[in-house]
Formats: C-alpha cells, structure tokens, sequence
C-alpha cells in the first residue's frame, strides 16, 4: 500500500510505497538499487549527487545556509530541528522544482516541472523516459540519459560511428544546428561535410583526464566526468580531406587528427589572452580567429 508523500534530500515530492524506495537523487525516481530507504538507483546517480550542495538537515531540501553539511538551510528549519531517520520533519505533497536544492513548488503544480523560467532556462536537457530527471547522456535535447532509459523505452541504439565516414544525417543537423545558433554576426557559411575522425590514443589519454576531474559542478550542456563540452576550433586545411589524414605539413586540420593539439603551434593566429589552444563556444569566433 502507498504510503504518505515525502521528499527527497533534493527537495522532489515522491510517493514513497513500504515496498518500493526510490532513489534520493532530485527527479530520478527510479527504485533503489538494493530495496533500502535513503540510497540510490545506481552508480550514476549516486555521482552526480556528489555535486549537489549540502542540504538542510532538516530535510526541506534547500541547501544549507552556509553550504556546509550538516546545517540547516534557516531559523525555520533550525526551530523544527532535524530530520528523524532521514525523513524530512516537514511532509507536503506539494511538487517542487526539478533543480537540484531549488525547494520551491512548480508552476503549475505538477510533477517533474520547474519553479519558473529561470530554472527551466538554467537546466540541462533532460532524459525523455518520464519522471527520469537525469540529464541526457551527450547534453542534447530529446535524448535519453542512457542504455537502461533507451532500451526501455524500446528505442535503438545509435549505429556505432565509423572512423574515417561522414556522420549520419541526424548527427549532420545537430551539429549544424548549433553551428548555425553559435554564430553571432551575418550569415554563417555553408557546412559542405562533417567527418567521424578519432585517434585511439588520444581518445584514452582525453577519457584518462576527464576521470582524473571526476564528478564536478558542470555549465549549460556540460557532462561528467570532468564536465565536457562541445566547443568550436577554426584552423587551416591545405588538402582535400576524404576520411584519411594526410601528411603535408602545411595541413593544420590533418596535423590535430594524427597527433592531437600542440602547444608549440601556440600563437600562429592570435594570443589575445596569452599562448594557448583556442576553443570557443561561439563559432563566429572560432571561425575570426581561423581565417587570421
């Protein structure tokens, strides 16, 4: 039998059942993953919950008032005193905002929503399995968070791309979509071809290091570990690229597929904020400072 809505430590109104904990993590939902109270669905969540402020211990679910553990988030709070077993003192069945330490009730009173605009603007896409509240998987839109989401769902699997081939034109257009959005001034150029390109090597050694940063805070689409981004890089290319690199040394673009960015080619086309590997979200940025 159900028992009485509670919320979890992120501050999301569940409906908790004797039989079936669900996981802490805001907007998850999903059960725990050994049938215990206070734990999480898995390996996933449990991360990411590590970058979550510290919450009142009273169990509201807004962040302490000086982001220290084991605080509470006000006098309020303070004066209702610690949450008994880790169930909040506070019980309301009213849903809260999707962001993680938000507190406040959804616009509209529904489940797996957000407070306002701000908070909806500010968040991450989310997967598309409902009352998942994860983020999707690469930071895009209509995306699941990963392969449990997606095969329950019933979706396929994306192909496995192959190195050295054009993307597929799903891929084509999300890219170009945010080619097209990034570009801040005129009319951006046209995208004859985007190409699959990856060197085992340097993949390992960029998966090594984002391992290494760990579960961190992440910015608009970032994703962890080590909150990765998509960002643009604008260089020359003197030969007519086909899905295999050339040799010629003149051939900046071919040059970074073999053997990865180089700082001792710092500064060929511009050291406004001192020698460096230039990216830019914005790629009439990147693409000013390429064409130097």
């Amino acid at each position: 039998p159900a028992g009485n809505p509670s919320r979890t430590p992120g501050g999301v109104t569940i409906a908790s059942t004797g039989s079936n904990p669900v996981c802490m993590y805001p907007g998850c939902g999903k059960p725990t993953w050994n049938g215990q109270p206070q734990e999480y669905c898995g390996k996933a969540c449990r991360a990411a919950s590590a970058a979550l402020p510290p919450l009142c211990v009273a169990g509201c679910g807004k962040p302490a008032w000086n982001g220290q553990a084991g605080e509470f988030c006000s006098r309020g709070c303070k004066l209702v005193g610690p949450a008994s077993g880790g169930i909040p003192n506070t019980v309301t069945s009213t849903p809260v905002c999707m962001t993680p330490g938000c507190g406040k009730p959804t616009w509209n009173g529904q489940q797996n929503e957000y407070c306002g605009r701000a908070c909806a603007a500010a968040a991450p896409p989310t997967c598309l399995t409902p009352g998942c509240g994860k983020p999707t998987w690469n930071g895009s839109p209509n995306e699941y968070c990963g392969k449990a989401c997606r095969n329950l769902a019933g979706v396929p699997a994306h192909p496995k791309a192959t190195w050295g081939t054009q993307v597929n034109p799903a891929k084509f257009q999300e890219l170009e979509q945010q080619f097209q959005n990034k570009w801040k001034s005129g009319t951006p150029p046209r995208i004859k071809s985007i190409w699959y390109v990856q060197d085992d090597n340097l993949k390992q050694r960029h998966s090594a290091y984002c391992q290494s940063v760990g579960t961190v805070p992440t910015k608009g689409n970032g994703i962890n570990p080590g909150n990765q981004q998509r960002r643009f890089h604008a260089t020359k290319i003197s030969c007519s690229f086909n899905g295999t690199p050339c040799t010629q040394s003149g051939c900046a673009v071919c040059s970074i597929i073999r053997t990865g960015f180089q700082q001792s080619f710092a500064g060929k086309t511009g050291t406004r904020y001192g020698s460096g590997i230039y990216c830019s979200s914005t790629s009439s940025k990147a693409y000013q400072y390429g064409k130097q």
